[in-house]
């Protein structure tokens, strides 16, 4: 009885620090690890036509980034992200003499609105609008001595997530969310076994693609 007693105890105030908590600090800093899906895929330059179901999708892949944001209000968040993510080629099981990878380097400034709530909780859930200034993309190619590079020109695009705000304690949060990102790259150079070559030598399709797509995120926050 007493243990269960101390147990509702410990509960109790851990539950009040983690409601009391909530924007006690105005500033954070965090770390982000993310995945999404692109939602059209390229066969790249030289990628094996046999294998039909085998793409990269510049949407997509796998990456990480940090952020640092101000509270700027009760329900008002500014926000600004730098994220590196990296698309690799798709069907990987199947036999390949070549290898492609769609990598990108992005820079994502954002507000985001809280959505009030009538007690104190150490759950938020908000809806967050942002642009993308994607200022690095690159697809890259390569099998044996054979290497190719097609680099793309800086572009800008528009970013939307929702998700929750959880807060640990005053000075950590763990935040879970979907993004969806909408975005289009025009080819600016194209490299062929170390030379320049011209754009109109790119395969069909790959002058102008499609960077456009949505997926899921956590980060962790340190607030200060």
């Amino acid at each position: 009885m007493k243990y269960t007693l101390l147990i509702l105890l410990l509960s109790s105030a851990l539950g009040a620090a983690a409601q009391d908590s909530f924007f006690v600090r105005k500033n954070y800093i965090s770390i982000e690890g993310m995945f999404e899906e692109g939602i059209k895929g390229y066969q790249g330059v030289n990628i094996k036509k046999a294998y039909s179901n085998d793409y990269v999708r510049p949407g997509g892949g796998f990456g990480y980034g940090v952020t640092g944001g101000r509270i700027i209000s009760k329900t008002w968040l500014l926000k600004l992200g730098l994220y590196l993510q990296s698309a690799p080629q798709e069907a990987l099981a199947a036999p390949h003499d070549t290898t492609a990878r769609f990598a990108k380097f992005n820079i994502i400034p954002a507000l985001r609105y809280y959505i009030p709530v009538k007690k104190k909780t150490n759950t938020r859930g908000y809806v967050e609008l942002g642009a993308v200034a994607g200022l690095m993309a690159k697809m890259k190619e390569n099998a044996g001595a054979y290497s190719a590079v097609v680099t793309y020109k800086p572009t800008i695009g528009a970013v939307i997530q929702t998700g929750l705000d959880i807060f640990c304690s005053s000075r950590l949060s763990i935040d879970l969310g979907i993004r969806f990102h909408y975005m289009n790259y025009s080819a600016k150079s194209y490299t062929l076994n170390g030379s320049a070559a011209g754009i109109n030598q790119l395969p069909a399709g790959l002058e102008s693609i499609k960077g456009s797509g949505g997926g899921v995120f956590i980060s962790m926050k340190y607030w200060f």
